[in-house]
C-alpha cells in the first residue's frame, strides 16, 4: 500500500508539479522523468511525513516480534549495510514461536 501511495505522489508531482522533478532528454526530444528525483514535490512530502509515524511503528512491532529492541533502527544510519540488515530482519525473518520480553507472539 506504501509503494502505491509513493507511485501516486510521484505522478501527482510529476503532472501538477514538473518543475519539482529534474528530466532527461530522450531520444527524439522527448523528456523522460528521472526516476529517482533528488527533491520532490510537495504532494510527495506530505506523503512521507504523514507515513513516517505508522512506518516507524510497524517497524517497532516487526522488531519487537523478533525480540529486538527499536534501537535497532539505528542501523539505518550506517551507510551501505544499514538498510539490508533491516531488510532481512523485519521483512525477511519470521517471527519468534515463543513469548519474549515484548509479550506473546502474535496469533
Amino acid at each position: 500500500m506504501i509503494a502505491l501511495i509513493g507511485v501516486v505522489t510521484t505522478w501527482v508531482d510529476a503532472r501538477w508539479f514538473p518543475e519539482s522533478y529534474p528530466r532527461l532528454e530522450g531520444g527524439e526530444g522527448v523528456d523522460v522523468l528521472w526516476p529517482f528525483a533528488d527533491s520532490g514535490g510537495p504532494v510527495t512530502a506530505v506523503a512521507a511525513l504523514v507515513l513516517f509515524v505508522p512506518n516507524v511503528a510497524a517497524m517497532v512491532t516487526r522488531l519487537h516480534d523478533r525480540d529486538h529492541s527499536a534501537w535497532w533502527l539505528l542501523w539505518n544510519l550506517l551507510p551501505g549495510i544499514g538498510w539490508l540488515v533491516l531488510v532481512v530482519t523485519v521483512g525477511l525473518l519470521g517471527t519468534e514461536q515463543r513469548a519474549n520480553r515484548y509479550g506473546p507472539p502474535p496469533h
